[in-house]
């Protein structure tokens, strides 16, 4: 079996998303005819808004995971319970039967 780490994958793919993201809002406000003030100005806005942005991901990441957690162990809670509800079904099914002689349950035809 090989081993797969989802975490670098992750990490790694929301790191390209944020570097694209900030490429592509640095191009759309170096194309725009603007003064060199007013574009710095709103360099500085863009780029302290992606920043708050980013810094708000890891948590929002760790609430989902967390969440995520909570409804996998709902899931295996429930899988569990209807698991040992059939186990216990069949074994009182099979205590029933236990003892059971063939002979005696025929209709007296049938001997």
């Amino acid at each position: 079996m090989s081993s797969v780490n989802h975490g670098s994958g992750f990490g790694s793919l929301l790191g390209t998303f944020i570097a694209g993201a900030a490429a592509g809002a640095t191009i759309a406000l170096l194309t725009t005819p603007r003064s060199g003030r007013e574009m710095r100005a709103r360099l500085k806005d863009a780029t302290r808004e992606l920043g708050e942005r980013a810094r708000q991901i890891p948590g929002a990441v760790q609430k989902a995971g967390a969440k995520a957690v909570k409804v996998g162990q709902a899931a295996f809670a429930d899988a569990k319970n209807e698991t040992t509800q059939a186990y216990n079904k069949v074994a009182e099914a099979t205590r029933e039967h236990k003892g059971y002689s063939l002979d005696q349950d025929l209709p007296r035809f049938a001997k």
